[in-house]
């Protein structure tokens, strides 16, 4: 590795971020950063390979290098969403790090912070939730004007006709007997939460499966939930694995208009033994409250042959992998409905929401 130089740059004030992570590790700050770059470097990283900008051209940050760096590239996002981490080759020729970082390198300077410097993801609302709360189920936005938003992500058709997935840009309903089938883009949607999934602003969170057994979702979750860096930001994620059972739910369409706790009583639930397939889903920050969006864990499945899936409520997941990606932009449309207009949404949530949950 000799003549490779690696720099790490930090947002301001992420020492006192890292700071307070490794007094709860019990490790130095230097000892937390410094062996997530060896773990990197056992790796092969930075490996030896042309860019557009020539030998000694800062080479991007690359999706498999970030499942070493994961820790660390959390921490990073957590105050500004990039990392400038690169190297340069032994020729030197693409000059000092500051340099190239500060835009002296032309081509070169392109290549840095590559991963980072594009605009965050959104997580976009085509209607706060409080509206199927509240009992209106109805709305004029198109499955194809949402997708505009996202090709990742849940929701559910007018009336609440099933439950809906959003998985490389292709709309799935499961309905209320547990079949999926494709949606169309003129069909209507009163509920859709989107993103668009970008891998390579994802991080991989390192599952603990234990020894017993498979992991049950509550242990899922909280995994995943302590692999978040903040707390005040949303997040996007995926799991792909083989699941040993699964109980899930879909609500059953509705012939009239009325609030989400009654439609629950009657939704239905069903069981899916051993398969392959992927958690959809959102952590969403409490602050948000429940007029939005869910606060919390919000997940929908769909099996690999695209032939089952629903709204999660338990799974045993016996191998697999998940990944995380950060969303620092928030959007919401509103419904387009004289109902929507006229409606009284004074009144808190909550209480409903969770019961419909």
């Amino acid at each position: 590795m000799a003549g490779t130089e690696v720099t790490l740059r930090f947002p301001p004030d992420l020492a006192e971020q890292l700071h307070v992570l490794a007094v709860a590790s019990n490790h130095s700050v230097e000892d937390l950063v410094v062996s997530h770059l060896r773990a990197a470097l056992a790796r092969g990283w930075p490996a030896e390979q042309p860019t557009a900008g020539g030998a000694g051209s800062p080479r991007p940050l690359q999706r498999r290098d970030s499942e070493a760096l994961h820790l660390t590239t959390c921490l990073a996002l957590d105050r500004s969403g990039r990392v400038s981490l690169y190297r340069h080759g032994s020729s030197g020729a693409g000059g000092s790090g500051d340099s190239a970082a500060d835009g002296g390198g032309g081509s070169a300077a392109a290549g840095t912070d590559a991963l980072y410097r594009s605009e965050s993801a959104a997580m976009y609302l085509s209607a706060p939730i409080i509206s199927l709360v509240e009992g209106l189920l109805t709305d004029e936005t198109t499955v194809g004007q949402a997708l505009r938003h996202g090709d990742f992500g849940l929701g559910t058709l007018n009336k609440l006709d099933g439950e809906l997935v959003v998985l490389d840009g292709v709309v799935y309903q499961q309905a209320a007997s547990g079949a999926c089938r494709v949606v169309g883009p003129d069909e209507k949607t009163p509920f859709m939460s989107l993103t668009f999934w970008k891998p390579e602003k994802a991080w991989q969170v390192q599952l603990e499966m234990p020894a017993s057994g498979p992991l049950q979702h509550a242990s899922l979750c909280s995994q995943l939930e302590c692999s978040l860096p903040s707390g005040n930001i949303f997040y996007a994620m995926r799991v792909h694995g083989r699941f040993r059972r699964l109980r899930l739910r879909s609500v059953r369409k509705q012939q009239v208009d009325r609030p989400l706790r009654r439609v629950a009583e009657d939704q239905a639930e069903f069981e899916i033994g051993e398969t392959a397939g992927t958690l959809i889903g959102f952590w969403s920050p409490h602050f948000v409250g429940f007029s939005l969006t869910l606060p919390g864990f919000h997940f929908h499945f769909l099996a690999d042959d695209k032939q089952r899936g629903g709204h999660v409520l338990e799974s045993e997941l016996m191998e697999g992998e998940a990944w995380v990606q950060p969303l620092y932009n928030l959007a919401s449309g509103m419904p387009h409905t004289e109902a929507w207009r006229g409606a009284d949404l004074s009144r808190d949530p909550a209480e409903d929401l969770v019961a419909a949950e």
